[in-house]
């Protein structure tokens, strides 16, 4: 009976803009974030889902195609590619004038669409393009969730001395105002956390309500198959990652600005130069790429116990995990972090990997409140050492972390409890649509 009256619930049509991510169409090696997960989901659901995106994917710097698109993937799921100029570098004055095009683009698009969404899933930043949609969204009565991963524009300021914040906070007035009217005009805000929401509606004077929810950055780990397994452990092997005799600390991550390798190197080095009562090799596993990689394995070359991967799949990523003993992630302590449970943190929780991280804040409360790993000192090669020892020295130590990390992460961030929470959120909205504009400020 229950499956019957679950049959006759009206399917949605929902709108997801979410640019930067990995796409379904990029193909089957691409790991999908936030936007995809949640498409995925509502399409299980029964829903239909049409998804923007830019035509320049982020992460290749390559175009998809040559022009605007719109691809209908099956009969649920359909893709419209924005055009855009694209850039080579992240953080440059290329990447800004891209995302005004984007906008102006996205603007042609939505304003040629004869049918109207019934709820709008909008990722933040870029900041141009969340303004553009909730504008036109807002004209049109359509409630929509803004859906922040990044503290933009704070973050920009907090990269200058604090001497040069209040001009540069006029310098990015237009990104401040666009940024304001378009949490006013949320009808419900999503983040990782309730610091991140709580900045949001600080920095916008908007008043808090029930439909702003924390909806954690998950990804969907599918069981990998037999064969892949077998040749992920191969590649492994081929590449000399063991556990036997090895102390393995993995880093999952762009190899960028936002985290502290000269912490991890120097540390590197000073573990090298000692032998440990265990015997135990002690290696640093760096799986990503990014702007710093050529910087840091030139300054790494001398050390054995640091191995650089470059960007590995998820099912090699599963058997590194596998051979590794604990997990790393030195952000450093932006605001933008500190107020965050960053995605990568819940991958190492759902390896059931210990954590080792310089972050305070949200993560650090984690780590402590849950005992799922250890804080050390931001920027001390020496803490963080201690702290590997600690762990290398304290095997009942390092298994109640592991098991703690496990059942955290079987109780709040699977990928099924997240996304099904985000689509919940969505039909609730649709279904309360004629009350939901009360809430506005």
């Amino acid at each position: 009976m229950k499956k019957y009256f679950k049959n006759l619930k009206k399917k949605l049509n929902v709108w997801i803009l979410q640019t930067g991510e990995p796409l379904i169409i990029d193909g089957k090696k691409s790991r999908f974030m936030r936007g995809m997960n949640l498409a995925n989901k509502l399409v299980d659901q029964g829903h239909n889902v049409l998804f923007f995106s830019s035509n320049f994917d982020h992460q290749k710097k390559l175009f998809r195609y040559n022009k605007n698109k719109i691809i209908n993937f099956n009969s649920k799921l359909s893709f419209q590619l924005i055009d855009s100029p694209g850039y080579e570098k992240n953080i440059s004055i290329k990447r800004f004038y891209d995302h005004l095009i984007l906008a102006l683009n996205l603007n042609k698009i939505i304003n040629q669409k004869k049918s109207r969404p019934d709820v709008v899933f909008i990722g933040y930043p870029p900041i141009e393009i969340s303004y553009v949609m909730s504008r036109w969204l807002y004209k049109r009565n359509i409630p929509y969730i803004l859906d922040i991963k990044d503290q933009w524009p704070d973050l920009i300021v907090e990269i200058f001395p604090k001497k040069l914040h209040f001009l540069i906070k006029l310098i990015l007035f237009p990104y401040y105002y666009c940024f304001k009217q378009t949490i006013k005009k949320a009808t419900s805000i999503t983040s990782m956390s309730n610091s991140f929401i709580n900045w949001s509606l600080k920095i916008s004077k908007k008043k808090n309500n029930v439909l702003n929810k924390v909806i954690p950055l998950v990804s969907n780990k599918n069981k990998t198959n037999h064969y892949n397994k077998t040749l992920s452990n191969k590649w492994c092997d081929k590449n000399k990652i063991s556990n036997k005799n090895s102390f393995n600390i993995l880093f999952l991550g762009s190899l960028s600005r936002s985290f502290d390798f000269e912490t991890i190197i120097k540390c590197a080095k000073n573990i090298q130069d000692i032998k440990n009562n265990k015997n135990m090799i002690i290696n640093f596993i760096i799986c990503g790429d990014g702007e710093l990689k050529k910087s840091l394995i030139e300054n790494s070359k001398n050390l054995f116990n640091i191995k650089f991967m470059g960007w590995v799949d998820s099912d090699k990523i599963a058997s590194i995990a596998s051979r590794s003993n604990i997990a790393i992630a030195p952000y450093k302590n932006f605001n933008n972090f500190k107020d965050n449970i960053p995605n990568k943190i819940i991958d190492y929780i759902s390896f059931g990997l210990p954590i080792l991280s310089p972050l305070k804040g949200e993560v650090s409360s984690l780590i402590k409140k849950k005992q799922i790993g250890i804080s050390y000192k931001d920027g001390s090669n020496v803490s963080l050492k201690n702290k590997i020892y600690e762990l290398l020295n304290n095997k009942k130590k390092l298994n109640l972390y592991s098991n703690n990390a496990k059942k955290l992460y079987k109780s709040n961030y699977t990928y099924d409890i997240v996304y099904g929470d985000a689509v919940n959120l969505i039909e609730k909205i649709h279904k309360n649509k004629t009350d939901l504009y009360t809430l506005k400020t």
